[in-house]
């Protein structure tokens, strides 16, 4: 479908990679190969209403201070729910506080599927990736730069089967002993880099939410851990019909 909209429709373009190179690098081969003053990614299992792009397109050409947009998100069977799907508006003035706002609680940070201003995300292919929470510390940098906003009408649903629904979510990117009391460790240095500038009061409420979403994620990684063994044992069981033998 795709290769015939290319062949059709000049606006379209196609790239098929000989081989499979992961998300991330596909992610960040389309944001550099892109050139339109908006921008989004989009998963195969995302959907988005019909007027999503005209909702947020329109919105962001009438307020320049934001650097994204989005309509309310959910995961496919799902309510929406702005805290839990972490997709609402974040308009304080203050750069800081706007951080805060997104570092405040764990979040499905739906707002990395707005639309957003490709002009703010020009150096994010250079930048490092592979730990959890690297798609928070996109949208942190964003904040920093302006503001973000959930609109009231369309919508957008995410697929279940991203990284992040999948039991070895933690397990893939613990790489040092330390990432058992700290998963969040490497965006947490991130989320200090960004506030290297900030009022003190700032910083100390920072580390205030770096402890207690590090303190939730170390409850999640163990219960995602146990939940992993007893599949591993459930799979390794062979149960014999009775009177087969």
């Amino acid at each position: 479908i795709c290769s015939s909209f290319a062949r059709n429709d000049r606006r379209v373009v196609f790239v098929r990679q000989p081989r499979n190179m992961g998300a991330e690098s596909n992610f960040d081969l389309v944001l550099a190969a892109a050139r339109s003053h908006y921008f989004m990614w989009a998963a195969a299992d995302d959907i988005r209403s019909p007027d999503f792009i005209e909702r947020c397109a329109g919105f962001l050409d009438r307020n320049a201070d934001y650097v994204g947009a989005t309509c309310p998100v959910r995961l496919k069977g799902k309510p929406f729910n702005p805290i839990a799907m972490g997709d609402a508006s974040i308009d304080d003035p203050s750069p800081y506080s706007r951080m805060l706002m997104m570092v405040g609680r764990m979040h499905a940070n739906g707002r990395f599927s707005s639309l957003l201003r490709r002009e703010a995300l020009t150096d994010w292919p250079e930048h490092r990736k592979a730990y959890l929470g690297a798609d928070w510390t996109l949208t942190l940098r964003l904040l920093h730069a302006g503001k973000m906003k959930r609109l009231d009408g369309g919508w957008v649903e995410l697929g279940n089967n991203g990284a992040s629904r999948r039991l070895t979510i933690f397990a893939s990117n613990r790489k040092r002993l330390l990432h058992w009391p700290l998963p969040l460790l490497d965006f947490s240095r991130e989320a200090l880099s960004a506030f290297a500038g900030a009022p003190l009061a700032d910083k100390a409420r920072l580390w205030a939410k770096l402890a207690v979403i590090n303190a939730i994620g170390a409850t999640m990684q163990v219960r995602h851990e146990v939940r992993m063994r007893l599949n591993e044992r459930d799979a390794s069981t062979v149960r014999v019909p009775p009177g087969s033998l």
